[in-house]
């Protein structure tokens, strides 16, 4: 091995960043000085150098020799390199080879970058302005439909709880499946409004402590009588002594009430669903097994995301199970 190529081995195992190599790039002259100063001294007539200043001062100059040649090879080779590498982009759009210097290349590169960034962070901010204004449409238009909708289901209420005539068992029926399909079209665009006024901002639920064993035993009614209908048996597990949690209690309680159900939609008769709540760190956990989340395309699971991330609370899949994690307040609440 050459003693250029031990210096390359020695500056590499070293691990020196490139402002240490340029910085160590110095030393030659700050030896080439000493040198000159030695040889100075010892020059004048009547004196004579000793021989440990000669081969001092040749090791120094032969050091200095390989640090300057291992620096400069290296700084050489990595600008080439990436010089090498812009100008397969420069060939492949211009169809010729740059002559310009490898740092022009690379300022050049970095010039290309910078402008591109600044486009997309324009274009960025261009289709956020445009998600924004998407938002405020689909609410004020949900809200508009929401209000017409109201409108129907308030008379099919009256004629059927309040009977003007007599209405055959075919017209009653007609009646309660209109304002079945009116209710379910209402909670379907309050949902909807939901997301939109997640999406801009707009939701913000106020914040309270909150037990979140109660508000699973107040849901429990409803989970039950949908798992009852599908023959499928709840297990409810609730940790003792649970820390509160700050959230909102009635958007709380929704969130669970849609990632439950669904929950329990998905299961089979004869399956068992598990309901539990612990506590974990700085949150409390409220774990659904097994669930599956589906963002992509299941509303529900986007309903309750945004329900919960308005709170300060997340939503996440741990396996076969779903969680809802809340951040607790102070490990002496109780509630």
């Amino acid at each position: 091995m050459s003693l250029a190529n031990k210096a390359d081995w020695i500056s590499q195992r070293i691990r020196l960043t490139v402002g240490q190599r340029l910085l160590l790039g110095l030393a030659p002259s700050l030896l080439a000085i000493a040198l000159v100063l030695a040889m100075a001294y010892y020059g004048e007539i009547g004196r004579e150098a000793p021989e440990y200043v000669v081969a001092g001062s040749a090791l120094l100059a032969l050091v200095s020799l390989l640090l300057t040649w291992s620096n400069t090879r290296y700084l050489v080779g990595r600008l080439r390199r990436l010089g090498r590498s812009d100008r397969v982009g420069e060939v492949q759009s211009n169809g010729n080879d740059s002559s310009d210097d490898d740092l022009d290349r690379i300022e050049g590169t970095v010039a290309r970058l910078t402008v591109s960034l600044e486009g997309a962070r324009a274009d960025a901010h261009q289709l956020e302005q445009r998600l924004q204004e998407q938002a405020t449409m689909l609410s004020a238009t949900v809200r508009g439909i929401a209000a017409q909708v109201d409108e129907v289901r308030l008379p099919l209420h009256i004629l059927l709880d309040a009977r003007f005539g007599e209405v055959n068992e075919n017209q009653e029926e007609l009646l309660v499946s209109a304002r079945a399909g009116a209710d379910a079209m209402d909670a379907s665009l309050r949902r909807l409004a939901t997301v939109g006024d997640a999406d801009r901002e707009a939701l913000t639920p106020r914040l309270e402590p909150v037990s979140l064993n109660d508000t699973m035993r107040a849901v429990l009614p409803m989970v039950r009588a949908s798992a009852d209908r599908r023959g499928v048996r709840v297990v409810l597990q609730l940790e003792p002594a649970l820390p509160s949690v700050w959230a909102n209690r009635s958007a709380l309680a929704e969130a669970i009430a849609l990632l439950v159900t669904r929950a329990v939609g998905a299961r089979s008769s004869g399956d068992t669903l598990t309901i539990e709540t612990l506590a974990q760190r700085a949150q409390c956990v409220l774990r659904i097994s097994p669930a599956t989340l589906d963002f992509s395309s299941d509303a529900l699971s986007i309903v309750a995301e945004r329900i919960l991330r308005a709170q300060g609370a997340t939503i996440r899949q741990e396996g076969a199970s779903a969680e809802i994690a809340s951040p607790r307040t102070t490990a002496s609440t109780r509630l």
